[in-house]
């Protein structure tokens, strides 16, 4: 009977507590902070385990009762170092310093914070803060990505950030209202990845000999915005919006930015004006762009999709891949708007050879039809066209009939290398 005492008492051992505490803590992370600190109740092992994680996650926090607790946390923390720190606060600057504070004293590789406040972003004078001037002088060598989304920064707070974190590879700031004007990123040794968004107050862009510089996100910006770019020479990727009428055009926005550079650019993603003007033509050209992804906002009755997608094809003479995503709403599906004859006697030179195409949120109206036939036979040599119909109906009583689609689809003469799918 002892025997099988004693193998009973094996099964029931526990062998997860007699785990090394670096794999224990490596479990921990993967839980939630509430899930983690719950943990402390199993036994004397895993009392004070939850006070070293490296992921600490506070998201959609508004209440004030547990913003306290969330200091808590950060002072009852034991370990040196943590990996990422996100917060998402209604709050004021104060929490955020703390949050701040706590992520350079503690290493971290990357910082998230975002205020959640509805009547609008927190201030964040840095120079306000000497423990945070302190710790940013003596140079942060572990932040590599950063993110601040409605928490409003100053020209010098932005300047100390990015001289400081000089192992910096990600930066983005959003929804910065009030405060930031003057973007300068000179030499930078290690920011790979720049996003700015909604940033109102801005006026200039300046970007020199920052070698590792691989992308840019630049969304609704003022029209006014200056741009200065030079010795950028891994910059390949741009993704650029535009929405308002008074935000930064496309157009203008090319002629700023040196061709040189333009001509680097291989992945584009273009989100449209939510109000759209007749100015369709595009005077610039991209000889190396292989990807490009248009998002189509329009909110107006015209332009018809041919003119929206049509001077792109004319200025990307390499693409290998096109993604179009349709508006989330538009014209009734049996609607049309017409394509004007002048505009139509544009729309004769061949696409680019090799071509795959994807359009997403079709419904099948007239419009999209005659954009799938324009791609269809304007493309030299069109590989593959995706089409993704639009999951939730953009108008009541009106179902995707995939049937439909592909007859329309395969009515349009066809060559038949051409693969078409309808998802």
């Amino acid at each position: 009977m002892s025997g099988i005492s004693h193998n009973l008492h094996k099964k029931e051992e526990d062998r997860i507590s007699q785990l090394r505490d670096d794999i224990l803590i490596s479990i921990l992370d993967r839980l939630t902070i509430e899930e983690a600190i719950a943990t402390s109740i199993l036994s004397t092992r895993w009392r004070y385990l939850h006070t070293y994680i490296t992921h600490l996650e506070f998201v959609s926090y508004c209440d004030l009762e547990i913003e306290r607790d969330i200091a808590h946390v950060l002072d009852s923390h034991r370990g040196d170092r943590v990996k990422l720190l996100k917060v998402e606060l209604d709050s004021d600057k104060a929490s955020f310093h703390k949050c701040l504070e706590f992520a350079l004293t503690k290493e971290a590789e990357i910082v998230d914070m975002r205020n959640l406040s509805p009547h609008g972003g927190c201030l964040f004078p840095l120079t306000s803060n000497l423990n945070i001037i302190r710790l940013l002088h003596a140079g942060v060598e572990s932040l590599k990505d950063l993110t601040l989304s409605n928490v409003h920064v100053n020209d010098q707070d932005f300047d100390i950030l990015v001289s400081s974190s000089l192992a910096l590879e990600s930066l983005s700031i959003k929804s910065s209202y009030e405060h930031l004007k003057n973007v300068k990123i000179i030499g930078h040794p290690k920011l790979k990845h720049l996003g700015l968004s909604r940033v109102r107050t801005l006026k200039s862009i300046e970007i020199h000999d920052v070698i590792d510089l691989v992308s840019l996100k630049l969304c609704e910006l003022p029209r006014d915005c200056a741009l200065q770019l030079s010795n950028i020479p891994n910059f390949i990727k741009l993704d650029f919006r535009e929405f308002l009428y008074g935000d930064l055009q496309k157009k203008e926005f090319f002629a700023r930015m040196p061709s040189c550079i333009r001509d680097q650019l291989q992945l584009f993603h273009y989100s449209t004006s939510g109000f759209q003007i007749n100015d369709y033509e595009l005077p610039f050209e991209f000889p190396s762009m292989k990807h490009l992804e248009l998002t189509i906002n329009v909110i107006r009755r015209e332009p018809n999709f041919v003119h929206i997608v049509h001077p792109w094809m004319e200025a990307c003479h390499s693409l290998e891949k096109l993604k179009i995503k349709l508006p989330t709403w538009w014209v009734t599906p049996h609607e049309k708007i017409e394509a004007s004859n002048a505009y139509r006697r544009l729309l004769q030179k061949k696409l680019s050879p090799k071509l795959e195409v994807e359009i997403i949120g079709y419904l099948g109206s007239p419009d999209e039809v005659e954009l799938a036939s324009y791609i269809i036979n304007n493309a030299a040599s069109l590989q593959e066209l995706t089409v993704v119909t639009a999951l939730d109906s953009r108008w009541k009583g009106y179902h995707i009939e995939f049937d439909r689609v592909r007859r329309d689809l395969h009515g349009i003469i066809t060559p038949p290398e051409i693969n078409i799918l309808v998802i």
